[in-house]
């Protein structure tokens, strides 16, 4: 019993997790396909650029909800002890964005949705991040920047500053998991953004407002 909750909640996760609202919301409100967009990225900075600013919030804001949802609400169906329920269906979610089976595993880079995991996970680390995303963001003008920075900073800040108990996973003692976690997740955002990063090195990727073939997170 307790194996088939964990692995529905997973299930659960996944597919919460690979809703893919960008898509959704640029089709029904511009007829777009935003894969056909921009970058083709299926998240919330190319939701922006096919169907405007406030579509881009609402895709932002429903992809970190569907990551919140899996780590604090399904979580609670896999009866796991401490932090491993919302770690694993966060992750399940995380790769449901990333890797949707709704539109043949080519989602987005899930960000947002990583945003919504650490709000349940870990709030205050998370807030730290999100001012030095702000402060990237602002203060050089790029996203693909201030997400790697906040990916990177979120793991220190977990690591300084939130009180992590040992999880038991079969015979392994997995030590500080969500720390373990946050950077896991700033691999996957360095890996997803790598594009990004090659065109940081080479001065040649466009600043908040411009347009270019791909500069998105999401």
């Amino acid at each position: 019993m307790e194996i088939a909750s964990v692995a529905l909640a997973l299930l659960a996760s996944y597919l919460l997790g690979a809703i893919p609202f960008a898509f959704i919301l640029c089709y029904l409100i511009k007829g777009v396909d935003v894969r056909k967009v921009g970058s083709g990225n299926v998240g919330a900075t190319n939701a922006a650029r096919a169907a405007g600013k406030a579509v881009g919030v609402v895709v932002f804001i429903l992809d970190l909800f569907k990551g919140f949802a899996s780590a604090y609400f399904v979580a609670r169906l896999a009866p796991l002890p401490g932090a491993s329920a919302g770690i694993l269906c966060g992750c399940a979610a995380i790769v449901g964005h990333t890797f949707p089976v709704y539109l043949g595993f080519k989602g987005g880079k899930a960000v947002a949705t990583s945003t919504g995991v650490f709000l349940a996970l870990a709030p205050i680390s998370l807030a730290v991040a999100a001012v030095a995303w702000c402060v990237v963001a602002n203060r050089w003008r790029y996203v693909s920047l201030a997400s790697i920075v906040a990916a990177i900073i979120l793991v220190w800040t977990c690591a300084m500053t939130h009180p992590e108990i040992p999880i038991q996973l079969g015979p392994v003692s997995v030590q500080r998991p969500v720390t373990l976690f946050a950077a896991l997740v700033a691999v996957l955002v360095l890996i997803r953004h790598r594009s990004n990063i090659s065109r940081l090195l080479a001065g040649t990727e466009p600043k908040i407002g411009e347009k270019h073939e791909d500069h998105g997170t999401g």
